[in-house]
């Protein structure tokens, strides 16, 4: 159990007063306890199709619910009580407001599929889009639903950076982590193997190395993907972005949504549909919704470089071609609003714009109706793209 050891001595110093008690008979008492009830760490969780929930086990196979017993040996208690009549409809309506219409199976699947310690269906989840969109509330709606104890919190650079940071997901059902940061992964094989089924190697602090294989699967957020340098078939087919597209405004923000997703009838109806959502996906081995290797690659660069993604759909290389600053930030500004991309300000859009492109671009003055005015000559907008724009100075 979490703490065990010293939930051994607390329970000897409430039992026994501290002069009569020795640091040496606590440890020795620990010692016998954990020689005469040493199970070995394979025999849990072993039955990935028992859950069990706050009101029983539940058999995923025969659909019933059968009472706790001292022999099912489980470190996963989801907590949740299974209530065959119960509906969950403001969680419904909730995956309508941030959700597009082809993605809400998908994340009922993964509600499901996120119940059961097993990672072959290989896909780990990346929430995007701009500003206060709802991405932090469905990961918490996440974690309430499966549970804090079955979750951690780790950011993908985390996990490949901190020597100790992959034994925390050992018997984890998912690690959720909102806004990862956009800084660049620099182990991507790490990576492939925790969604791969791979046995890795894992050691605690002051404790024992030891070898796993990793089920908790990995969801995040994220306002920009983080770089990477990875362009194969094997990583891109193993991400599942969703784009959440709706920003709300902070002033019209329901502070209280989280307590009306998670009431003990919202969560047994929301268990209920993941449940057929999870023999759903069982069954089809794929998530609904799943775009090509050669998508999500597109999806991903344009997530994670904005204004490459505009270059790329909204600018050509002319030569003697020439745009004021101003207005091909204010296109670049609305190109990111219309699509749900991270926006920069003027002077970091021009240090990203020379950065970024393969256009050779240089900064050159000219003289607009009599006022001199700083642009980018190299550059201009697609034919398709050529708007009647008032220059400004």
């Amino acid at each position: 159990m979490p703490l065990g050891e010293a939930t051994i001595k607390e329970e000897c110093e409430k039992r026994v007063p501290k002069k009569f008690i020795t640091q040496h008979d606590k440890n020795e008492i620990i010692a016998h306890i954990k020689h005469s009830t040493y199970v070995r760490r394979t025999e849990f969780n072993k039955e990935k199709w028992i859950l069990n929930l706050r009101n029983g086990l539940y058999d995923i196979h025969s659909g019933k619910l059968n009472p706790h017993t001292r022999e099912f040996l489980s470190t996963i208690r989801i907590p949740v009580a299974y209530n065959q009549n119960a509906d969950y409809p403001r969680v419904r309506q909730f995956f309508v407001e941030i959700l597009r219409e082809e993605d809400i199976p998908v994340i009922e699947e993964l509600f499901g599929y996120c119940l059961i310690p097993d990672y072959r269906i290989q896909r780990a989840f990346l929430f995007t889009g701009d500003g206060a969109n709802g991405k932090s509330t469905l990961l918490e709606l996440l974690k309430n639903f499966i549970g804090k104890d079955n979750c951690t919190n780790l950011s993908i650079q985390v996990i490949e950076g901190q020597r100790f940071a992959v034994a925390s997901l050992f018997g984890k059902l998912v690690n959720l982590y909102a806004d990862i940061p956009s800084t660049k992964m620099k182990h991507v094989g790490l990576f492939k193997m925790l969604t791969g089924g791979d046995t890795i190697g894992a050691e605690k602090k002051f404790k024992d190395a030891f070898s796993f294989t990793n089920y908790a699967r990995l969801v995040f957020s994220t306002n920009k993907p983080p770089k990477v340098d990875e362009d194969t078939l094997a990583f891109w087919r193993r991400w599942i972005m969703i784009n959440l597209p709706h920003k709300f405004e902070a002033d019209k923000a329901d502070t209280e949504i989280l307590d009306k997703l998670t009431t003990e009838n919202e969560l047994s109806g929301l268990l209920n549909v993941a449940l057929r959502s999870l023999k759903r996906l069982l069954h089809q081995h794929r998530y609904s919704y799943e775009p090509s290797a050669d998508e999500i690659a597109a999806r991903y660069r344009k997530a994670s470089d904005s204004v490459f993604s505009f270059i790329e759909d909204k600018c050509e290389s002319v030569s003697d071609a020439w745009i004021s600053k101003s207005a091909l930030h204010e296109v670049f500004t609305e190109y990111c609003d219309k699509n749900n991309l991270s926006q920069l300000g003027k002077e970091a859009f021009g240090r990203a714009l020379k950065d970024t492109t393969n256009i050779h671009i240089e900064s050159r003055r000219r003289r607009i109706d009599g006022v001199i005015t700083w642009g980018w000559e190299g550059i201009q907008l697609t034919e398709e793209e050529e708007l009647e724009i008032d220059v400004e100075v």
